[in-house]
């Protein structure tokens, strides 16, 4: 009876895939550089950490969309992303009555984020420049106007596009994925930006 039971509860293939994504992912959200002022300056807080956590999730989503074999697996990790925002909320204090209002509005957030990552991401692919620090400026910074940070992390946005991009799509649906070190993301970026502005300057002389 007790083998059926642990049989019962033991995960799933999917679900140990999931959870090893979702570490990644919150591992990855969780770099100091994308607090920092000199790297994209997110808040350190609540909002800015779920903002992050959505938008890591959002580049593997993209990476996999239409992989076969995924389908179950990103299904999952989706259920997974919200059992752990509603055990957060609980630990936060949030009473039982609370709760699923709650959630409600956080699902809305995340998957709204999603949409708006996708949307910027195919908006640039044809010709709109500045779509993706656009949609990063209202949903990660919720403020329009702080263009120069959401440049910055729209920079670092396409280093992990490009850094995902080079592994093997069977590890990634396995569960072994490899976000970029914001640290150096950033750093190139500035170097990208300091070699433009001086073929600038050559250009102008």
């Amino acid at each position: 009876m007790f083998a059926r039971l642990a049989a019962y509860f033991r995960p799933t293939p999917e679900q140990r895939t999931a959870a090893d994504l979702y570490d990644a992912i919150v591992a990855a959200a969780r770099q100091p550089a994308l607090y920092r002022a000199d790297g994209a300056a997110v808040a350190d807080n609540v909002d800015g950490r779920f903002d992050l956590i959505a938008l890591h999730a959002f580049l593997l989503f993209q990476r996999v969309s239409g992989v076969e074999g995924w389908g179950a697996t990103g299904d999952v990790l989706a259920n997974h992303i919200m059992k752990d925002m509603d055990r957060s909320l609980r630990e936060m204090g949030v009473g039982d009555m609370s709760v699923g209002k709650k959630m409600k509005k956080l699902a809305r957030a995340f998957y709204g984020r999603l949409d708006a990552y996708w949307g910027a991401l195919k908006a640039e692919r044809a010709g709109e420049r500045g779509a993706l620090a656009d949609a990063l400026a209202r949903n990660v910074y919720r403020d329009a106007g702080r263009r120069a940070e959401a440049a910055r992390l729209a920079a670092y946005v396409r280093a992990q596009i490009a850094a995902l991009a080079e592994q093997p799509t069977d590890a990634l649906i396995a569960g072994r994925v490899r976000f970029a070190d914001a640290d150096a993301a950033f750093a190139d970026a500035d170097a990208g930006a300091a070699s433009g502005a001086a073929s600038g300057a050559g250009a102008e002389a």
